[in-house]
């Protein structure tokens, strides 16, 4: 497996790759090459944002003790966490 990417660099790469297939001026070949980059990269920043949800839920502080709280993905704001400082 090659080496991962930052997740911020490999989100650029997405866009990049994103407006170039949908200008249309790449050949069948060439877009089925940037299409399966991008599939890569968003199988990697899905794992990467995985991967982050499970330490956001590891750090959860809740009465002194860590805790795990499910990570809520319907609300944008933080309703109820407890601050850690």
């Amino acid at each position: 497996m090659a080496k991962e990417i930052p997740f911020e660099t490999a989100m650029r790469k997405l866009e990049e790759i994103t407006r170039s297939l949908e200008q249309g001026d790449l050949g069948l070949e060439d877009s089925l090459k940037q299409f399966d980059e991008a599939m890569k990269l968003v199988a990697q920043c899905s794992r990467q944002l995985e991967q982050a949800r499970q330490k956001v839920q590891l750090i959860t502080e809740k009465n002194g003790m860590l805790a795990a709280t499910p990570f809520n993905r319907d609300k944008d704001s933080m309703d109820g966490a407890e601050s850690l400082s």
